[in-house]
């Protein structure tokens, strides 16, 4: 299996996201490269991709992007070949259901989830809404999602926009 590189930061969640499509995809080793913890190598990654953003990822010697380009070269089947995979034997559906019974066996008071129903198909994203409703009623349930049956759930929504970014940038003082 080729070697995997990916520029993170510490709070990141398409960092988290395209590491666990790595590991849906058995990459067991990731070599993560933190540049919110040493500038030299956050200069290293924008001169290797002439990107500011994370993840970067690197597959071999292959600049792969980042979490978007990361999922549509999954999408398109194009992971296989960089990574050397034989075979999955799990759907991307079944991999999502295992890590929302995963959460949902943890039992915390806070649920943090990032599109729940993606992934999976029509009769089991409406068990996932109805578990989430009851679940709802028992614990803070926060949900990142473009679904909008659940959206319509939801008790609280709050929507982003770009300039909400800018405006943290701003207020932040952060560099991106």
């Amino acid at each position: 299996m080729n070697a995997v590189r990916m520029y993170t930061t510490q709070v990141c969640p398409y960092c988290i996201r395209a590491k666990g499509l790595l590991k849906q995809r058995g990459v067991e080793q990731i070599d993560e490269v933190r540049i919110d913890l040493d500038p030299a190598q956050r200069d290293h990654m924008i001169a290797l991709t002439g990107r500011r953003t994370v993840p970067q990822i690197f597959i071999g010697d292959t600049h792969v992007g980042g979490c978007d380009e990361l999922i549509a070269l999954d999408r398109a089947g194009g992971l296989d070949g960089p990574l050397n995979l034989s075979m999955d034997c799990f759907s991307g559906g079944e991999i999502h259901r295992l890590g929302l019974l995963r959460a949902w066996l943890q039992d915390r008071p806070i649920e943090v989830l990032d599109e729940p129903t993606a992934f999976l198909d029509a009769a089991t994203a409406i068990r996932v809404r109805r578990i989430l409703g009851q679940r709802s009623r028992e614990r803070l349930v926060v949900v990142s999602s473009h679904d909008p049956e659940l959206i319509a759930l939801a008790s609280t929504v709050v929507r982003r926009q770009p300039a909400d970014r800018a405006a943290a940038v701003a207020r932040h003082g952060l560099q991106i």
